[in-house]
């Protein structure tokens, strides 16, 4: 999928963000790619050179940490009503297991869950509450993840609009099937994205930092 707009507002079109008349790549057109037997990294593979670590590396306490609620900026996307990651972090909030979305494979589905062995708790809470796909979830594979797609969209909502403010990034989206937030950025401009996340206290294996199109701000 390639999202294109005119106008020079930020907008959030699904689960990706972009500026001006910037291209962005939606998340669905990652590949996932197995993991390592480290609890903590799940379905992660740290040798990947994209993700983003702290200052200092990768330890327990920097792990799993929520951002506090001074960070975040409500509202800056506008009409959360057509706001497909607002959607689904809300049945991230309410589905038992750690829902952390969904995604085609093959001629079925992948459901993303921090406790696989609730897959079909997942799946009825899921119908229950009006969530279709044109097939049967019932038959999907359980995914083990780190995060659920609150924790993930809790973040976006944090760094996404201090990076895109800072204009350090040109594209940003949650992806799925490698249960991260992606941020694109050019070269120049990854040393300040990372002091950015840093400032945050953004935790391990939540963010991958990707080539994007270099920027052309007004």
């Amino acid at each position: 999928m390639v999202a294109k707009v005119s106008r020079p507002e930020w907008q959030r079109v699904g689960g990706v963000v972009m500026r001006g008349a910037l291209c962005v790549f939606g998340a669905f057109a990652c590949t996932h790619r197995p993991g390592t037997s480290d609890s903590f990294a799940r379905v992660m593979n740290p040798g990947d050179s994209t993700w983003y670590a702290p200052p200092g590396g990768c330890t327990r306490v920097n792990m799993a940490t929520a951002p506090p609620d001074s960070l975040r900026v409500p509202g800056f996307f506008g009409d959360t009503t057509r706001d497909l990651n607002a959607r689904e972090a809300a049945f991230a909030r309410i589905v038992p297991g750690g829902y952390g979305g969904i995604w085609v494979e093959g001629d079925s589905f992948a459901i993303a869950l921090v406790d696989t062995s609730r897959r079909i708790d997942a799946v009825h809470a899921l119908y229950a509450r009006g969530y279709r796909v044109n097939g049967d979830l019932a038959k999907s594979r359980a995914q083990p993840v780190q995060w659920d797609f609150a924790q993930l969209d809790d973040w976006f909502n944090v760094i996404v609009p201090r990076a895109f403010d800072s204009r350090i990034v040109t594209g940003a989206g949650i992806d799925v099937m490698r249960n991260r937030i992606r941020l694109n950025t050019d070269v120049e401009q990854r040393p300040a994205l990372r002091r950015l996340l840093a400032s945050l206290g953004v935790p391990c294996y939540m963010v991958g930092i990707e080539r994007g199109l270099r920027a052309r701000f007004p």
